[in-house]
């Protein structure tokens, strides 16, 4: 195997653990405060939604920061399909890899080609987090606030 490829993997993994525990930390920041809320108030919805979406945006963010240095300093690769790439572009390819919305204009080529795979696996992975936590202040606001039928 190239260099390239150790080095590739090498900074996948600091990018996985960094986004995982970034993760990690928002969702432990989040559900303990919301728990200590009534469960009635319908703004733990929202605030469980919105905070999801700014831990994603700092994760986006942090992959476009690795692709960043994956290519100018590690030189594992770079990137096809644009004439110039430009520091948007590095946040607008790993938004829809970590969405997995499918590739657009733009590609990783050489070894960030690995960072690219491996984003997109840990992309639907806490996306599906943020979906079970989402998931359980919805129910427990939709068992507190259920109308009483019988």
């Amino acid at each position: 195997m190239e260099a390239s490829v150790f080095r590739a993997i090498g900074l996948v993994l600091f990018l996985v653990i960094t986004t995982v525990l970034t993760h990690f930390r928002v969702i432990n920041a989040l559900m303990p405060w919301l728990l200590r809320r009534p469960p009635k108030a319908h703004s733990n919805l929202l605030i469980i939604v919105f905070g999801m979406i700014l831990a994603h945006l700092l994760e986006i963010l942090i992959y476009s920061a690795g692709y960043y240095v994956g290519e100018n300093t590690l030189h594992l690769g770079g990137f096809s399909g644009v004439r110039s790439f430009v520091p948007i572009d590095y946040f607008t390819l790993s938004a829809e890899t970590f969405t997995t919305a499918g590739i657009g204009d733009v590609y990783a080529t050489g070894s960030l080609r690995i960072v690219a795979g491996i984003e997109a696996i840990n992309g639907l992975i806490l996306i599906a987090w943020s979906g079970s936590c989402t998931y359980f202040v919805a129910d427990r606001l939709w068992r507190e606030t259920k109308p009483d039928v019988s």
